[in-house]
């Protein structure tokens, strides 16, 4: 409960920061920076995409599936991979090690005990894969590399965000993380819709944009 209510906290904190950027992005494209090598002389960063478009769909829980060890047993996850900007859902759900390298984060809901009674507890989680990426909030969609890989390194969220806060209003409002992977690529994760999952249950599939930078050559 603690750690729920430090991950609440800190994301409050965020929505109330005065806006530091202004401006939008350009839609998807790729882009470079001001100096005109594509680089960001600050970083070493090149931006590759930005604002791309995605959807991390909650996933269906099947009547039979249920937690052990970590493992959604007979259930599915929504895999997430911030290398290609890519989300898969919809995939049995496995150990972390056996998702890596190509999966960042998952979305797993699963049963928390096995049975057929109707009233067994859910339980979700959006977790970090990659045992040395780092994750912090932002207030902007708009933030610049430096911004962002600062955000990245504070580390102000945990390797795993619970149900309680993926269905709580801090999630629904306007918010984002940038996450540094173990690659050194940068990624500014932003959160532009909430709606119901089809999954049932009150869980939520989110909507966001991704812009990503990695090491200019």
């Amino acid at each position: 409960m603690a750690a729920v209510a430090a991950v609440v906290v800190v994301v409050a904190a965020v929505l109330v920061v005065p806006p530091l950027l202004d401006g939008d992005g350009d839609g998807g494209k790729d882009s470079g920076s001001a100096d005109g090598s594509g680089t960001d002389p600050t970083t070493g960063l090149r931006q590759i995409r930005s604002k791309v478009p995605m959807v991390i769909e909650a996933p269906t829980i099947p009547a039979a599936s249920f937690l052990e060890d970590d493992v959604c047993k007979g259930g599915f996850a929504t895999l997430i991979d911030l290398e290609k900007l890519s989300v898969t859902p919809g995939r049995p759900d496995a150990r972390d090690r056996e998702l890596l390298p190509a999966t960042t984060l998952k979305y797993v809901v699963c049963h928390t005990d096995s049975g057929t009674h109707a009233d067994r507890s859910i339980t979700a989680e959006l977790r970090f894969l990659d045992p040395q990426a780092v994750a912090g909030l932002v207030s902007r969609p708009d933030a610049t590399a430096a911004e962002c890989r600062v955000a990245a390194r504070t580390a102000a969220l945990p390797s795993s965000v619970p149900l309680t806060v993926l269905n709580s209003s801090v999630a629904a409002g306007k918010v984002g993380f940038c996450v540094e992977t173990a690659r050194q690529t940068l990624v500014l994760v932003w959160l532009t819709g909430v709606r119901d999952a089809e999954a049932g249950h009150g869980l939520r599939t989110f909507t966001i944009d991704a812009s990503q930078w990695k090491p200019g050559s």
